[in-house]
């Protein structure tokens, strides 16, 4: 993404930032210019939310916090998250177990390591407070209320201003593209089934509102149900795709299967940070359609995938 949206709120007790951006000087310039436009100054911020941690998100958090002595909040799912960068174990599994898991062949399993030293630099964040599922007062004056939606990250939050009639997303709802969602463990949770259920719940939560929904890339928009019934045709359309590529070569390993389905770009010109996080949504399209029945795996290492036959409805 060539930018993130971060959004300042005025508050009685002084602005909050929401998402200040990536860890650079050239994003620290544009933030500082962004909130001098609307009348602040860096040092006038009185709190940092994060929708998530990812470091085009959180990456000036610190930095903000060091200037203004705000305080800095996120869910405690990605604090967990953040840890995991911090001591090497997160660089340490998508670098060995991952790629084994996914059966990436030895001469291509170089091109997608990852940097243990830029994981343990973007994971030197720690919040200073949690924020919970439906969480309020975070924003002194507004009515924001926050919203747990897992499956981008593991503690992906939203956030809902009713009274203003707004709805800030983070990278869980785009009005243009699909969020990765993937993953890198064998066990754990299903996060596309969480992320998937997050969608369908942050309809019921916005009700009848129809905000403005103000996402943390591309652009604003409006139409939270149209959006969300979009997501999930895209979604099945790409488990069908995925079934028709295990129905084709009969059974493969992961890297078999996302070498063989489409992307925005070939998979040749798939390459590095890309082709891991291809791997890492075919890998959570897989564990979510064993959930359904719908696929199985051998256990052999590295394990092959098959098609199960569907049953009718």
């Amino acid at each position: 993404m060539r930018y993130v949206v971060c959004y300042l709120m005025e508050s009685s007790s002084g602005p909050v930032l929401l998402d200040p951006g990536w860890p650079t000087d050239v994003s620290w310039d544009a933030l500082a210019h962004g909130i001098g436009t609307a009348g602040w100054a860096v040092t006038d911020v009185h709190g940092v939310l994060i929708s998530h941690a990812h470091s085009d998100h959180h990456g000036l958090a610190a930095r903000v916090r060091e200037a203004s002595g705000a305080w800095v909040g996120m869910h405690r799912e990605d604090a967990k998250l953040l840890a995991t960068y911090r001591d090497g174990s997160e660089a340490e599994k998508r670098n060995g177990d991952f790629l084994r898991l996914c059966g990436v062949p030895a001469e291509e399993q170089t091109a997608l390591l990852v940097d243990p030293a830029w994981h343990a630099r973007i994971g030197e964040l720690t919040p200073d407070r949690f924020v919970e599922d439906g969480a309020v007062g975070l924003v002194p004056g507004r009515d924001l209320h926050a919203r747990w939606t897992p499956g981008h990250t593991p503690g992906h939050l939203c956030f809902v201003d009713r009274e203003a009639g707004v709805l800030f997303t983070g990278d869980h709802l785009l009005p243009r593209i699909t969020s990765h969602v993937g993953t890198y463990d064998a066990g754990g949770p299903d996060v596309l089934g969480e992320y998937l259920h997050s969608l369908d719940a942050l309809v019921t939560w916005v009700g009848e509102l129809d905000p403005e929904v103000l996402p943390a890339h591309e652009y604003r928009f409006r139409g939270v149900r149209t959006r969300v019934s979009a997501l999930g045709r895209h979604h099945e359309q790409r488990a069908a795709e995925i079934r028709a590529r295990l129905l084709e070569i009969g059974g493969g390993t992961v890297w078999e299967i996302a070498a063989g389905i489409p992307w925005s770009r070939t998979w040749e010109q798939t390459l590095g940070g890309r082709r891991r996080m291809a791997l890492a949504e075919t890998l959570a399209h897989l564990r979510e359609l064993a959930a359904r029945g719908l696929v199985a795996t051998d256990g052999s290492p590295p394990p092959i995938w098959s098609a199960r036959p569907s049953t009718p409805d």
